[in-house]
């Protein structure tokens, strides 16, 4: 192979080159064997068809007739055949068509001239023949050696341009170790140019590392060594920015007399910094399965594992062998076993996440908690390729959370025996007071002198007071335990504002105190909510109000402050003007046992416990209480109570008409028998069931109770829960069997008698199959109402039930007949006026005059009846709706209900209310 030059003096031609045909279009290469078997054949069908028609021809151009076979032999053989064919043609013709040519006669003298022309034009014909052969000959070799140097010189510039344009480094060293050419890739992989490199030794070359020199010495040796092998071999070289690059070379001598060497070089810098990488990335990898706690493993893409870390071998006490064979299922328990399993196939069929605990047994023969998760390792393209796993010992934690949940079980049974414990004491406590202040009532009621009747008020107020820390401890107690229910039922906001109002009304009545009530006219009518604990958070700021305020006036408003489909927000103010609150203690204010400062308590009494328990009664009701007070200007308490909307359905009828039947209603004396095994309770209901004209029997245990329910008919039962032999729900629960079993034609009305008042309690007595409960100690009405409800008095068809709200009027006046009248006076006086206003403009068809008509008179007919203020409600909202047909049923069922009420307020009197 030739040299490359060092510098080329013009780009290879990349193109093909163009073949050359180099046969002529008519001649062709000699062949005698061409030549004979064409020409022969034409002379014998020549001579036939001549022989055939001698008579005919005769003798005329008898030799020329063989012309064509002898051209033909010589076009294709040269000399010889065309020769030889001439002289075939001679003797055929002498033989077959003449028989004088040899004969002295003129005639054959002719033939004979003839002969001798054929003769010379065959030997000229030939002749030429042979001489164009001869020419082609000489210009077939000519043409094929120009094409041989054609394919040659393509050849070179092929392999130029392919050494040129490689992006691999291609030298030509001289067998001396001299650089002869090298390509110019040179420049790119080390940064030299080709000129530089060229003419450097490879024996004393600086740029080779100083480490590699044998190498590449030995690497240059081993090729001349072995001829016609490459040979391979790594080094590194120094770039002309000082790096070193890696080099990969492959070396063989070239197959001419130069005895050169041919070296290709390629940079794998970038493949051995990668090799490195992932020869780090092993290293580090390994370290990391050794360093971490975890129980690190690897699985294929079709789950199978193909890794174990040290720590897993070390745990199980197996070798990664016997891992590979036993596999990881075996270390398993066999309960654990399917669940285990199923989740880790769905998990590679789903190429999902793996996270699940379970046990894995140790080398100890101990299954240990584990916390195995496992991650999908994809591809570019998404593809799962392997899985990575870890384990995670979690025994302790599942020891803990053992422990944990044994402490919580401890500790629930502890607090459920602590509800235990205040359940009984607030039972046992409340049994006595149930006594002490049933007996107090009957004695103020009676006829005692002044200085009794202090005496005995001051004896009901510090009952009062006891009853009131009682029930503040066993509040916080629910709160404190989470207990705390709120129920939901539909009530007056404005309606219970107002009762707690009046409820208060006789404290301040010989103080220089003033209470006022504000209710905004946008608070609705009716809510659904907690009214007893709305009504306990009010008592609880008010009673706190007047407690610290010597003089001046306590003021408690509701107003609405938003409203949407889904819920319903009040904001309720209670303002006093009294001593007000240290900045420094508002923060604390409402925490557990706490007061402004111990002085407070010394001074004005308490537990503390009030303001805390409003809090969490207003967080209940997501809201918070806000505080704003000045030392000795007083304190403004704010909250927001979150309420439902009522539907149509839940709207709320008067109370007296349904639930609740008035005195009047229940005239029939009934036949009761008391359940209660203590003597203070009994001897209380025996005197209260006396003021009613009730006849009764006291039955001291559960036992004794059935028997008599067996024996006598009665009209109710009062039945204490806590009872010897049988407790209140045995005897129910027996009660209703037996009831069920005789086809009983009536159903005895049971009513419980209990110290503990939670909604448990209250489902439990109604469960069992009681029908209403009074909480201990009972107030009189409570117990009056309770009657009414389970015992309702036969309706008379002459007498209508009373439209009269009579707790409603009587939580207004306060029992004072003066205020009363003066009620009844001015409702007669302007409702009945405000009814025509009404009527008027309904006729007229104004809804919106007809809307401020209702609204005015709706608050005037709720102090004395529910029904008429809540059908006036009604048709403020009509009004309000622009529903006319409803305008006009909500109205006439208004005017009735009003002519109704008339007549029932005129009647009126104090007695009526108490009875």
């Amino acid at each position: 192979m030739s040299t490359i030059p060092e510098n080329p003096s013009s780009p290879p031609n990349s193109g093909m080159a163009v073949e050359i045909d180099p046969k002529p279009r008519f001649w062709g290469e000699r062949s005698y064997s061409k030549a004979f078997a064409t020409s022969l054949p034409l002379l014998i069908i020549t001579l036939l068809i001549r022989w055939q028609f001698r008579e005919t021809l005769g003798e005329r151009g008898l030799y020329s007739t063989f012309l064509p076979a002898v051209i033909i032999a010589a076009h294709f053989g040269g000399v010889w055949p065309g020769l030889t064919l001439t002289l075939l043609g001679v003797l055929g013709t002498n033989l077959m068509l003449s028989s004088h040519i040899l004969k002295l006669d003129p005639k054959a003298t002719a033939d004979s001239l003839a002969l001798l022309m054929f003769v010379g034009t065959g030997i000229v014909i030939s002749v030429l023949s042979e001489s164009v052969h001869r020419t082609y000959q000489r210009n077939l070799i000519l043409e094929r050696r120009r094409q041989a140097q054609l394919a040659i010189q393509q050849t070179e510039e092929r392999f130029t341009h392919l050494m040129r344009h490689s992006s691999d480094m291609i030298g030509i060293v001289a067998p001396d170790g001299r650089i002869l050419y090298v390509t110019p890739s040179v420049k790119r992989i080390l940064g030299y140019q080709p000129e530089e490199r060229i003419g450097q030794n490879i024996q004393d070359d600086p740029i080779v590392h100083p480490d590699d020199r044998a190498a590449t010495l030995a690497f240059f040796k081993l090729i001349s060594e072995r001829p016609g092998i490459s040979v391979n071999a790594e080094f590194r070289l120094r770039h002309a920015n000082g790096n070193w690059r890696d080099i990969e070379a492959v070396g063989q001598i070239l197959l001419d007399e130069s005895g050169a060497l041919i070296i290709n070089c390629r940079d794998v810098t970038d493949r051995k910094q990668a090799e490195r990488t992932i020869h780090e990335n092993e290293q580090r990898w390994g370290s990391l399965t050794k360093m971490l706690p975890q129980l690190i493993w690897t699985a294929n893409a079709d789950g199978t594992v193909d890794y174990y870390s040290p720590q897993f071998m070390k745990f199980t006490g197996k070798t990664s062998e016997e891992l590979y064979q036993e596999g990881w299922e075996n270390l398993i328990p066999e309960e654990d076993y399917s669940a285990v399993i199923s989740q880790w196939k769905a998990c590679v069929a789903s190429s999902e996440n793996f996270n699940l605990e379970f046990r894995i047994r140790g080398a100890d023969g101990i299954s240990h908690w584990f916390k195995v998760q496992a991650v999908p390792v994809r591809d570019y393209d998404g593809t799962v390729i392997r899985w990575l796993g870890s384990c995670t010992d979690i025994s302790e934690l599942k020891q803990a959370e053992a422990d944990l949940l044994a402490a919580k079980d401890n500790a629930e049974t502890a607090n459920q025996a602590k509800d235990e414990f205040l359940a009984n004491v607030s039972h046992e406590i409340r049994t006595p007071m149930n006594a002490i202040l049933g007996m107090t009532n009957l004695l103020l009621d009676s006829s005692l002198d002044e200085y009794q009747h202090d005496l005995m008020q001051t004896v009901k107020s510090a009952g009062d007071n006891l009853l009131t820390i009682i029930n503040d401890l066993l509040d916080y107690s629910k709160m404190d335990a989470g207990k705390l229910e709120l129920e939901l039922t539909p009530f007056s906001p404005g309606q219970t504002v107002q009762e707690v109002v009046n409820m208060l009304q006789p404290r301040i009545e010989t103080r220089n105190l003033k209470l006022i009530c504000e209710i905004g006219e946008s608070v609705p009518e009716t809510v659904l909510g907690d009214a007893s604990r709305l009504r306990q958070v009010l008592m609880n700021l008010l009673t706190n109000g007047i407690k610290f305020t010597p003089s001046g006036e306590v003021k408690v408003s509701v107003e609405l402050s938003d409203r949407n489909e889904e819920q319903i927000a009040l904001t309720f103010h209670v303002q006093d003007t009294g001593i007000g609150i240290a900045p420094e203690r508002q923060h604390s204010i409402f925490e557990a046992f706490e007061q402004e400062d111990t002085s407070t308590t010394r001074k004005y009494g308490g537990t503390g416990l009030g303001l805390t328990i409003a809090s969490r009664l207003v967080r209940a009701m997501q809201g918070e209480i806000q505080l704003q007070s000045t030392p000795g200007k007083g304190s403004t308490f704010s909250f927001t109570a979150v309420f439902r909307p009522p539907e149509s359905s839940e709207q709320i009828t008067s109370v007296d008409s349904s639930d609740v039947p008035d005195a009047q209603e229940q005239s029939r004396a009934l036949k009761i028998l008391i359940a209660e095994d203590n003597e203070f309770n009994v001897k209380l209901l025996e005197q209260l069931l006396k003021q009613q004209t009730h006849s009764y029997q006291v039955a001291t245990d559960g036992e004794q109770a059935l028997r008599l329910l067996q024996l006598e008919q009665f009209d109710l039962l009062l039945l204490d829960i806590h009872m010897p032999l049988k407790d209140g729900f045995e005897v129910a629960r027996e009660l209703r069997s037996r009831e069920a079993e005789t086809q009983a034609e009536s159903r005895l009305p049971v009513i419980a008698l209990t110290a503990r008042s939670t909604p448990q309690i209250r489902e439990q007595c109604l469960a069992a199959g009681m029908d209403d409960l009074v909480t201990k100690p009972m107030q009189p009405e409570e117990l009056w109402q309770a009657i009414r409800r389970v015992c309702p008095a036969p309706t008379d068809s002459s007498h209508p039930p009373s439209l009269i709200d009579c707790q409603m009027v009587r939580a207004t006046c306060g029992e004072n007949v003066e205020l009363l009248q003066v009620l009844i006076e001015s409702f007669l006086e302007n409702v009945p006026a405000q009814l025509i206003e009404l009527r008027e403009v309904h006729s007229r068809g104004d809804l919106a005059a007809l809307r401020e008509a209702a609204h005015k008179i709706a608050s005037a007919l709720r102090t004395f009846s529910a029904t008429a203020g809540q059908l006036a409600l009604k048709t403020e909202e009509a009004a309000l709706a622009e529903d006319s047909d409803e305008c006009d049923s909500c109205v006439a069922q208004l005017v009735d209900c009003c002519e109704r009420l008339w007549p029932q307020v005129k009647t009126l009197s104090l007695e009526l209310l108490v009875n």
